[in-house]
């Protein structure tokens, strides 16, 4: 302010001097300063005191040279008189920042010792007054903290502190972090991984500008921290997973290359479906390492064949886990282990000489006895070799067991063949004699046992004898009903007796009580009795039932004739002659050569008479003949009657 005053006097100055020609003639300079004294007078400097000010510099020079302020030791207030901002420094007595870099020259010199002139006193980028009063950085230094990033770059370009050689306290001086690394300087942790900068470059070794260095899908920090793993290596314990598949995915162990202990790596478990965190996948006792690198069943069935065992229940037992049926034998090993008890490596347990499959499944027998019903023979001979039931130890219910019968000899099939009649002969049939006129069977039968070459007691002959029953016919019935006339007791006559011959099977005719029709069945019952040389031993065969049949019908009646007119028809025929002889039966019909309808009438001699047949032009008639057994002969020749009365007869 003081400085601007008095320049404005100087000017007035000047010009009172172009405009006064006196004044300008009043040369005088009292204290040769320089001013004259009406000057002096005018500036209000002491004409007698060169030095108004004491400042050092003379008036006139201040006035005239310097342009400063003669009454003001310091024209610009720097807190620096105007003779050392000339003389000693260079700087602008009349500005008290010379420089312009907002500290005032007085500051520079004796406060910060800055150069008052240069505005940029360390040439850092930064104005000294920038440095001193917004950086509190050393204007004198351009690196205040020795980081080796001048001052300006910290502020300007990095936004670093520029009075911390490591701003963000990562353990890296600012100008390693820009300039080597390519951190951020302003950031512990660049990449954000856990690991501070300084741990990644000087611990770690990791890449501090990539969070996951080796790709693995952990940050370098958790590798370091939390997992152990290696952060330069993306499967730390090469199991074939990346350590962040393991920490993420799976749950598995990523320092660990089998993290279930079970012989296969976490990766080849992957590969084949397992649980790396269970080492017996499939819970069948066997570790998954086992099934496939030992054994080659499936970790992930428990049972590879199905045959009801687990893999590890057929290592241990020896059987074949590939194998539903290790001996074969039809039976899964599981079913054998588990529910029939039977011993999967033998297809026989019970050495019957049946497998225990066809025992189970086939037979229903007892795979665990050799002989299921007891009866004395083994199950296999029972169904190979007898045929008998190995169910039940008396097959035919004679209470003698199958084993009894076969020690005896005696048929096991045959109620009436036991061992107590192991030598009785047996019939085979009885059947009706076919073509004649009934009262006859034909009688079949096997021989006895002793009946052969070189028997201890040879049979001699054979007698069929007939049970005494009163001639009735019952209706129609089964073999069943027939059986069960067979075996009703009472008295007996001789039939027929047969020298023995050594045959297989003998045959006799016997006469029956009487013939079996349409009305009935007429029974019979015989049984056939095997003589030895002693009288009072003898064997008979079980008694047994059939019937005869007259199975020979009339001949037909021959010359029918027929005489009458439409009114009555007068027929006549000659006799038949059969012993059986029972009726005639009549048939009538409008056509020569009709087949038989029902009967017009029946007689049982040799005529009919036929009134008041239906009218027609002509009527024809035919005639058969039946006997007792209900057989009918073959019709007799037509004989026909027309309207006119002619008589026609058909002779044969």
């Amino acid at each position: 302010m003081r400085t601007a005053t008095f320049l404005l006097a100087f000017v007035l100055l000047l010009a009172l001097i172009a405009s006064t020609p006196a004044l300008a003639n009043d040369r005088l300079d009292s204290d040769g300063d320089g001013l004259e004294d009406w000057e002096e007078e005018i500036y209000g400097t002491d004409p007698f005191d060169p030095d108004t000010d004491d400042d050092g510099l003379w008036d006139g020079d201040e006035i005239l040279i310097y342009f400063t302020n003669p009454l003001d030791p310091d024209t610009d207030g720097d807190g620096l008189d105007d003779f050392e901002e000339v003389m000693n420094f260079g700087t602008d007595p009349n500005n008290d920042d010379t420089d312009s870099d907002d500290l005032n020259d007085y500051d520079e010199i004796y406060v910060h010792g800055t150069n008052p002139l240069d505005p940029d006193t360390d040439d850092d980028g930064l104005l000294d007054g920038e440095e001193v009063l917004i950086f509190f950085t050393n204007p004198l230094n351009p690196d205040t903290d020795g980081d080796a990033l001048d001052d300006f770059e910290e502020v300007m370009i990095y936004g670093t502190d520029p009075n911390q050689d490591d701003t963000d306290d990562d353990g890296l001086d600012d100008w390693e972090v820009v300039v080597i690394y390519g951190t951020d300087p302003n950031q512990v942790d660049t990449d954000g991984d856990g690991l501070t900068d300084y741990e990644e470059v000087n611990i770690t070794m990791t890449d501090p500008l990539v969070a996951d260095t080796d790709g693995d899908g952990l940050s370098d920090g958790d590798e370091w921290y939390l997992y152990g793993t290696d952060p330069f290596d993306d499967d730390t314990d090469d199991d074939g997973l990346s350590d962040g598949d393991e920490v993420y995915v799976y749950g598995t162990n990523p320092t660990v290359a089998d993290s279930d202990g079970d012989m296969l790596s976490d990766g080849e478990e992957i590969a084949y479906g397992t649980n790396p965190l269970d080492p017996d996948t499939d819970d069948d006792g066997l570790s998954d390492g086992d099934e496939v690198l030992i054994h080659g069943t499936d970790p992930l069935d428990p049972d590879s064949d199905g045959d009801g065992l687990l893999d590890g229940e057929e290592i241990a037992l020896g059987t074949d886990p590939f194998d539903p049926d290790t001996d074969d034998d039809g039976l899964l090993d599981g079913e054998e282990v588990n529910t029939y008890g039977t011993d999967p490596f033998d297809d026989d347990t019970d050495d019957d000489g049946l497998s225990d499959g066809d025992e189970v499944h086939v037979h229903g027998t007892d795979p665990l006895a050799a002989d299921t019903d007891g009866d004395g023979l083994t199950d296999a001979d029972e169904i190979l070799v007898y045929g008998t039931d190995p169910l039940d130890p008396d097959t035919d219910d004679d209470t003698f067991s199958d084993g009894e019968e076969i020690a005896a000899g005696s048929d096991p099939f045959d109620p009436s063949s036991t061992p107590e009649d192991v030598h009785d002969p047996a019939l085979v049939s009885i059947t009706d004699v076919g073509n004649d006129q009934g009262r006859q069977v034909r009688v079949r039968w096997e021989r006895s046992d002793l009946d052969a070459a070189g028997s201890a007691d040879p049979i001699q002959s054979y007698t069929i004898y007939r049970r005494i029953d009163s001639a009735r016919k019952t209706p129609e019935a089964s073999g069943t009903a027939a059986a069960s006339h067979a075996r009703r007791r009472g008295d007996w006559d001789f039939v027929i007796n047969l020298p023995a011959a050594i045959q297989e099977t003998y045959n006799a005719i016997a006469p029956t009580l009487c013939d079996s029709t349409d009305a009935g069945v007429c029974w019979s019952v015989f049984f056939v009795r095997a003589h030895t040389d002693d009288p009072a031993v003898f064997h008979d065969s079980a008694p047994d039932s059939g019937y005869s049949i007259d199975n020979l019908a009339p001949a037909p009646p021959r010359n029918l004739a027929a005489d009458g007119d439409l009114e009555l028809v007068a027929l006549n025929w000659d006799p038949n002659e059969e012993e059986d002889l029972n009726y005639y039966a009549v048939y009538r019909d409008t056509v020569e050569g009709f087949e038989l309808g029902d009967p017009i009438g029946f007689t049982i001699t040799e005529g009919f008479e036929d009134e008041n047949p239906p009218e027609a032009m002509e009527w024809w008639y035919r005639v058969t003949a039946w006997d007792f057994n209900g057989n009918e002969s073959e019709p007799s020749s037509d004989a026909s009657v027309v309207a006119t009365g002619v008589e026609e007869t058909q002779i044969t």
